[in-house]
């Protein structure tokens, strides 16, 4: 394979990948601002996922420890984008421990 066309596939898989780490710590931040809270650590995790272990590939899934408007802390679950279109959705789940 030429090396013009072996550099633009890692360009485009790069920025593929690119693409989905930015979206997802979007919606991971736009989640945690809705819901009044401070993340504190948001861990991405590909093997490990908690609840949300049968997430598809386009998802992303992150062990978070937040602090709520009391100034408690919690941790737990968030997965970011929906099952077909992944990151790409709006949809965000969580769930955190009490």
């Amino acid at each position: 394979m030429p090396i013009g066309i072996t550099a633009l596939l890692v360009l485009v898989v790069a920025g593929v990948i690119y693409g989905h780490i930015a979206r997802s710590n979007y919606l991971l931040n736009r989640w945690a601002q809705d819901n009044g809270l401070e993340l504190l650590r948001a861990d991405f995790r590909m093997f490990r996922k908690g609840p949300y272990m049968w997430s598809s590939r386009g998802q992303a899934v992150f062990r978070v420890e937040v602090r709520d408007r009391e100034g408690r802390t919690r941790q737990g679950w968030v997965r970011c984008g929906g099952w077909w279109a992944g990151v790409m959705s709006d949809k965000v789940e969580s769930t955190l421990e009490e």
